[in-house]
């Protein structure tokens, strides 16, 4: 690989550690909060690493391997000659743009059934969004650890990637965005207010 991707996707994660997005979603009449928070121990499964099925790395702590990439210790040769090598790639590229899906109101949320996906990810809520206007990217989210407070009734990004064979959206039940707003140390930021919505 020319450039060092998988550090740049941990700089771009970074930066998210201390947002919160906080979400209302409607169907049929009701709505629900959804708020997404963002922990470094999720960054090994976000950024692909998982798929390198190495010993060594299962018995590292996740957020220490967060820690190595940013401070280059780890760098994209780890993926030298890995026969998954160029699927991990686009996965990564993907994952740099976490804060622009996020961000564009053109991105879907829709609930998460692994049964109607036939699929082995675990997740409770899924995002469908769009680079560049066309390409599509599926990320999805797992209720945060309640024994961390700063978890409690937050949800976690816990997979990222592009679309290769399958559309995970397709079965799911879709959601209409009601409120977004991006939650900073300093500031909160309406991202996007339904024009019948009051919360």
């Amino acid at each position: 690989m020319s450039s060092d991707y998988l550090y740049q996707s941990a700089i771009a994660f970074k930066k998210l550690l201390p947002v919160k997005y906080r979400l209302f979603l409607g169907r049929k009449g009701k709505s629900f909060e959804l708020v997404i928070t963002f922990n470094p121990v999720n960054f090994f499964h976000l950024a692909g690493l998982h798929k390198l099925n190495n010993y060594e790395w299962n018995r590292l702590e996740t957020d220490r391997i967060f820690n190595s990439v940013l401070n280059k210790k780890i760098s994209d040769t780890v993926f030298d000659n890995c026969a998954s090598e160029e699927e991990i790639l686009q996965r990564i590229k993907v994952f740099t743009q976490l804060e622009n899906l996020l961000d564009d109101n053109n991105t879907v949320f829709f609930n998460f059934n692994a049964k109607i996906a036939k699929s082995k990810i675990r997740a409770d809520y899924m995002a469908k969004g769009f680079l560049d206007g066309s390409r599509v990217v599926f990320f999805f989210f797992i209720k945060g650890d309640e024994r961390n407070i700063s978890d409690r009734g937050s949800y976690r990004v816990n997979s990222i990637f592009p679309l290769s064979k399958q559309d995970f959206s397709l079965g799911q039940t879709k959601y209409t965005l009601l409120l977004k707003e991006k939650i900073t140390a300093n500031d909160k930021i309406l991202l996007y207010r339904h024009t019948n919505f009051n919360d």
